[in-house]
């Protein structure tokens, strides 16, 4: 049983998919430099920080985790729309092309699987932070907070905890 070529419309809408499937792809690695990025700056912080027994340089990395992180979220979020178009707009129109429906049935039955996703990560980045105030606060204890360090530490609470309300709200 020989397949008709694809027609023009169809061939447009095929490359169409293409290009949003490497987008998609691109983004996927995007993620995960950015996470290696997140590591590196972990790593130069505490080093730096414990190094130089300085609590100032320790409390600019829940502000630095933070704004790595919504860029992480919102490349996902990206992501998930794109995902959706494919879903339920090009798919339907080309048969045989079914990747995204297969996938949004299959994270139906396995929805814990991508939630340990989110908390693997989200919670490596949320523990990072806490483990940095407390090596922050450790270093200070029974010592003077000036203005800045004071204005660090509330600063460094305020944004691991605009961290956790970001990865899951």
């Amino acid at each position: 049983m020989t397949q008709n070529p694809p027609t023009p419309s169809e061939q447009t809408l095929l490359e169409e998919y293409r290009m949003l499937r490497a987008d998609m792809q691109q983004r996927i690695n995007f993620r995960f430099q950015v996470f290696n990025l997140l590591l590196v700056v972990l790593g130069a912080v505490w080093s730096v920080g414990l190094d130089k027994g300085n609590a100032h340089i320790l409390l600019v990395y829940p502000v630095l985790a933070l704004f790595l992180t919504l860029n992480w979220i919102h490349q996902g979020l990206i992501m998930i729309k794109l995902s959706r178009y494919l879903l339920e707009e090009l798919e339907p129109k080309l048969p045989g092309l079914n990747w995204e429906a297969w996938v949004h049935k299959d994270s139906k039955r396995f929805s814990g699987f991508s939630a340990m996703g989110l908390w693997a990560a989200g919670g490596f980045i949320v523990v990072t932070e806490v483990l940095t105030l407390a090596l922050a606060f450790g270093m200070q204890w029974g010592k003077d907070w000036n203005g800045l360090g004071l204005f660090l530490a509330i600063s460094g609470i305020a944004f691991t905890l605009l961290t956790l309300f970001f990865l899951y709200s």
